[in-house]
């Protein structure tokens, strides 16, 4: 038995990387994530709901909407965007509709949306 456990401890003692181990990486979460995207190419427009996976304030929100816009804006006329809190509040009110309608993204904010709660009594 001690056998056994001394030459499986020798063997990973050889087996080990040694000085070359790779360095430990961190996961970097994506901002956000993309729950559902409606394409209509006869009109040129698409709706893209997302969910927000940061902190949820206006800045925030804002960059990452005009993100999904910029992404899209070569291929469609009219963008809306909607930014949820989270996954599961699809059916909610959304923190911020974000639109491009002739060349120009507007913003609008419910502050609303982000703080409301599930009362539990």
């Amino acid at each position: 038995m001690y056998r056994a456990l001394i030459m499986s401890l020798a063997l990973l003692i050889f087996a080990s990387c040694g000085d070359n181990a790779p360095a430990p990486t961190r996961h970097q979460h994506a901002p956000y994530g993309v729950l559902s995207e409606v394409v209509s190419p006869a009109t040129g427009t698409d709706t893209v709901n997302i969910s927000i996976n940061g902190p949820l304030d206006e800045p925030s929100v804002k960059a990452i909407a005009e993100s999904v816009i910029a992404d899209r804006r070569n291929k469609f006329n009219n963008i809306t965007v909607n930014s949820f809190a989270s996954a599961t509040a699809v059916n909610d009110i959304p923190f911020a509709i974000s639109t491009l309608q002739g060349g120009e993204i507007t913003h609008r904010f419910n502050p609303q949306a982000g703080s409301q709660k599930i009362p539990t009594h």
